[in-house]
């Protein structure tokens, strides 16, 4: 058990919004815990970033992930 809470995405959230060209967001959650899981359950290999890469696009497209929003950036107002 220890093994498998080891186990992660080939692609973290950086290398996901760098692959999309997108900031931060909701979108890379559900490309991050499909990659994860197809780890875990050794359809793809904990180092194949490149495969990786190929099934986030396909993700991508099959879930629709490119209309769904990025986070609002922080921005700090001043009151003057």
């Amino acid at each position: 058990q220890e093994d498998i809470a080891r186990l992660t995405s080939p692609l973290d959230g950086i290398a996901l919004m760098e692959l999309f060209d997108r900031g931060p967001g909701a979108w890379i959650r559900p490309i991050k815990d499909q990659l994860t899981e197809m780890v875990i359950d050794g359809e793809l290999g904990a180092d194949d970033k490149a495969g990786a890469g190929e099934i986030a696009r396909r993700l991508y497209e099959q879930l629709e992930l490119a209309d769904a929003p990025e986070r609002a950036s922080r921005r700090t107002t001043s009151r003057e």
